[in-house]
């Protein structure tokens, strides 16, 4: 195993009232709106990222209750601006998606199910730019919300991914076993790409380079299907990485070459996160002269 990021042992402060779910005091002294999700599409964002999953709607949310047309154009106007950040998120602009999240999350803190999208999405960014422990502190408000850990919603696997790429990222690798064995047990077949990504980082955290490259090579299909371009390029600098471990590697550098070559970033923020966790592959990256754009206003 190689050196990772250690665990921190300070608690975690809570995060600002707009980032929290309500209680279930607040939610009753108002309005009640009970929002029913009829279709949601969840994109990729495993740095991770994170390992990590974004949530797209595909489908509005139906809204009952009082002044329910009101409450659903509003909602509506909330899910789009959530797709645009998503959009901004696969763009590699993560400062302009966590304005645009937060912003949308103090809005809609009525509305459960998409306040905790709003607040994923955003923990999903804060990790993509180094902030592992921050985007911990907002992935715990989710769960305890308990919105996006339902096992009889279809949103659970997603939570776990995040999780797992948090704890892995910050050195806790026990910790992101379990929660990458979570994912597993709800992710459906169609999407079992989303798990390649995460499960080469957690090989490499370990210091399984033989099984980091098989995961790469023989999950690059089904990872094609469902992930982002950047994070395939970041698939193909992982499993360079381990390939460089390794005695095969080391006889063959024109195929660690090509591999990193083809796959350098050409977006902001990319390998940043996996590069501030692991000093041994950030100095892979100076190496090979990897670097990622800055993020322009």
């Amino acid at each position: 195993m190689f050196e990772v990021a250690r665990v921190t042992s300070q608690p975690p402060a809570q995060p600002p009232a707009h980032l929290r779910p309500e209680t279930r005091a607040q939610q009753t002294t108002g309005l009640v709106v009970v929002s029913v999700l009829f279709g949601v599409v969840v994109g990729t964002c495993f740095v991770y990222a994170v390992p990590l999953g974004l949530m797209a709607s595909a489908a509005t949310l139906v809204l009952v209750g009082q002044f329910v047309s009101d409450t659903r154009r509003h909602t509506n106007r909330v899910i789009r601006a959530n797709d645009e950040a998503v959009a901004l998120i696969h763009g590699g602009r993560m400062i302009a998606a966590s304005e645009r999240l937060e912003a949308q999350a103090r809005l809609v803190r009525h509305v459960p199910m998409v306040h905790a999208i709003l607040v994923c999405n955003r923990a999903v960014a804060a990790m993509a730019m180094g902030d592992f422990s921050g985007a911990l502190v907002l992935l715990e408000s989710v769960r305890e919300g308990r919105w996006l850990n339902n096992p009889d919603l279809p949103l659970r696997e997603n939570l776990a991914l995040a999780f797992m790429q948090a704890h892995l990222l910050q050195g806790d690798l026990s910790q992101a076993r379990t929660w990458a064995a979570a994912a597993r047990e709800t992710l459906a077949p169609a999407r079992e790409g989303m798990m390649v990504l995460p499960e080469v980082a957690l090989a490499c955290a370990e210091g399984r380079w033989a099984d980091a490259m098989a995961h790469a090579r023989q999950g690059r299909a089904s990872a094609e299907a469902v992930l982002p371009a950047a994070h395939l390029r970041t698939l193909g600098v992982l499993e360079a990485f381990a390939w460089a471990h390794t005695p095969e590697g080391a006889a063959n550098p024109e195929g660690i070459a090509f591999l990193v070559r083809s796959n350098a970033p050409r977006q902001p923020w990319e390998l940043f996160a996996f590069r501030k966790a692991w000093p041994g592959f950030d100095a892979f990256c100076r190496a090979w002269a990897l670097q990622a754009p800055v993020e322009q206003p």
